[in-house]
């Protein structure tokens, strides 16, 4: 039998027709967008994503001063804050500082302890059916006039602790993100419950805001699903973001109108609600429940709007907006609800892409905190850093800023005395 020796040159010949119709479906897919060219759309994107999440952002402040534990400008500032932060063994530390960096009380807690008692408590949301050691921090907590501090163990409950350690109340009511009081002395927080209009392999998330008692009670309770149902918000209350589709508000502040101001649009009976994945914001009446104020498109995966007066709102504007800039950047923003103009405060050369708080202080300064850059610092209305803290953990590395906000004097006489052991 006689056989043609295979040439050499064969597989090649092959190899070059195959890439040639492969380049020839290509250009066809990229030209008229048939199959796949969604699939290789979204890899695309997600691959570019990707590579921003993992970019670090530019370093903020860039003078050698401003990264020392603690800068000051010699701006007099004579009142403390409240800090948390992550320790080195991922419990959490609350602590009472000054702007010297004096610590004048100090709450170790240990956050595995809490989310055992959590689980074993009969009346939890037990729909929440594991949270990774990492993800168990304080997200959210306020000092009541008695010295004893309250706050979030972040999506489990709240707790009331007193300044010794002892727990007054824990509350499994899976409060996350922000706590303020009102001018009542209430706490307001976010919430947050499985619901299941469908198939309960598809549950999905609906938040809430909640008023409580300084005894952990419930007093009032907002669905944002049917608020925004109520007030005709139809194209928020049911959004089409697949990738939020557990999460669809991502609700991360209820603040309370505790200004003096009586002369404009807001009043005390106004809420703040802050809907990170919707980027939006929103005011309504408590009294009524009507959404009095709604702003969305000057800011994206926004966190901390407060109330600056009667008539403007200040945000913490993360500026998230996945692979398109080369440099982004975090910034805070005034909006004025009067005319929905707007005005950029500061801008942050520093990139903090989750969490963040701002925190008015005196006329012109206001308390900016980036979580994950471990830093809290005060900027004048000139837009300069007039004081910063830097958090290091023992080991030197930077450590984790979960929350920060300066204490309105008077407080309570416990913190009046600066322990001997204070650095």
């Amino acid at each position: 039998m006689n056989i043609m020796p295979r040439k050499p040159w064969a597989k090649w010949c092959f190899f070059a027709s195959l890439g040639m119709l492969l380049f020839g479906y290509g250009f066809i897919t990229a030209s008229y967008k048939v199959f796949p060219y969604s699939l290789i759309s979204m890899a695309n994107e997600g691959w570019h994503t990707l590579m921003e999440l993992w970019k670090p952002g530019p370093s903020f402040p860039k003078n050698p001063r401003w990264e020392l534990p603690i800068y000051s400008s010699g701006e007099p500032f004579e009142m403390k804050l409240l800090l948390a932060r992550h320790t080195e063994n991922w419990d959490v530390e609350i602590v009472v500082i000054d702007f010297d960096g004096r610590i004048w009380h100090r709450w170790l807690l240990d956050v595995h302890a809490l989310k055992a008692r959590w689980d074993s408590d009969p009346e939890r949301l037990n729909w929440r059916t594991s949270v990774e050691e990492e993800r168990l921090f304080v997200h959210g907590m306020a000092l009541l006039p008695c010295g004893d501090l309250v706050f979030n163990l972040e999506n489990l409950a709240m707790v009331r602790m007193q300044p010794d350690g002892e727990i007054v109340w824990f509350k499994s009511i899976k409060s996350h993100h922000s706590m303020e009081l009102d001018l009542d002395g209430n706490i307001w927080t976010c919430g947050a419950e499985k619901v299941n209009p469908g198939s309960p392999a598809n549950p999905w998330i609906d938040q809430s805001i909640l008023k409580l008692d300084t005894n952990g009670n419930i007093l009032q309770y907002w669905s944002l699903t049917e608020l925004l149902q109520r007030n005709q918000f139809h194209g928020l209350a049911y959004p089409e973001f697949p990738d939020y589709h557990n999460d669809r508000y991502h609700v991360n502040d209820a603040d309370p109108y505790v200004i003096d101001d009586t002369t404009g649009r807001f009043n005390r009976f106004d809420i703040l609600v802050s809907l990170r994945n919707a980027n939006a914001i929103f005011v309504f009446n408590t009294l009524d429940s009507t959404i009095k104020y709604f702003s969305s498109g000057h800011f994206t995966r926004q966190h901390d709007p407060d109330f600056i007066d009667g008539n403007r709102i200040s945000v913490f504007d993360n500026r998230f907006v996945g692979a398109d800039p080369s440099e982004p950047t975090t910034r805070i923003i005034t909006i004025n609800a009067m005319n929905n103009t707007l005005f950029t405060n500061f801008i942050d050369s520093s990139y903090c892409m989750t969490m963040g708080r701002l925190q008015w202080l005196v006329p012109y300064f206001v308390l900016i905190t980036n979580p994950h850059a471990g830093r809290t610092y005060v900027v004048s209305k000139e837009q300069k850093v007039v004081w910063a803290h830097n958090y290091y953990l023992p080991s030197g590395a930077r450590g984790k800023l979960l929350d920060a906000r300066v204490l309105k004097l008077p407080i309570h006489s416990t913190f009046d005395t600066l322990p001997s052991d204070s650095p």
